[in-house]
């Protein structure tokens, strides 16, 4: 152990082994959070691109990130959502952030 988590443990006394268990078991709380709204994002993904579709040619909504999430990876790698290297590569990590999208072809009515 270092001198800093020796000193803190000796200050703290019986409360060190409690911090210790909440900032550990906080920051797993914190995972599940996200992960559960992560998936209920997905499931209202689905029913409005079901409900909606998409235009050919007008771009695509491929996939749906929960806030936290998106910072997180934000703060670690600035500038990796830009990347389409790095968003393929999380989609398949990640398959409940992809959005399930159907097309539909562009109709002229003159």
């Amino acid at each position: 152990m270092s001198d800093l988590a020796v000193e803190l443990e000796s200050d703290l006394g019986d409360l060190a082994p409690l911090i210790t268990e909440e900032l550990r078991t906080g920051w797993h709380a914190s995972m599940v959070t996200a992960e559960m709204r992560q998936q209920r994002i997905k499931a209202a993904s689905d029913r409005l691109e079901a409900a909606r579709g998409t235009v050919d040619g007008i771009g695509q909504h491929t996939m749906s990130i929960d806030f936290d999430s998106y910072i997180y990876w934000n703060n670690l790698l600035p500038g990796c959502w830009k990347d389409k290297g790095f968003r393929e590569e999380f989609k398949k990590s990640n398959p409940h952030t992809v959005v399930t999208t159907t097309s539909k072809p562009t109709i002229v009515v003159q």
